[in-house]
């Protein structure tokens, strides 16, 4: 018999895995580009006694730079008249 204690700690040591394994899968498919805005949800569900399912959903934006940024024009000064 499993004790309670136990199995909350299979429960996250499970959930840190998954985040884990999203974290390497997105950095592996990024390739050097950067990731904005990104967001994590974790959940569980059990599917039946001791069976549980863990799910790690990371969603971003990817941005990939095509060019190296232009230079800015100088700025015109301005006097005002009034």
């Amino acid at each position: 018999m499993q004790q309670a204690g136990t199995r909350i700690t299979q429960v996250a040591s499970a959930q840190m895995a998954a985040r884990q394994i999203a974290r390497e899968h997105v950095r592996a498919q990024l390739a050097g580009d950067s990731l904005h805005g990104a967001a994590m949800v974790v959940s569980d569900h059990e599917l039946g006694q001791g069976d549980q399912e863990i799910q790690c959903i990371l969603r971003g934006n990817r941005v990939r730079r095509f060019k190296d940024f232009d230079p800015m024009p100088v700025p015109h000064p301005t006097v005002r008249l009034s």
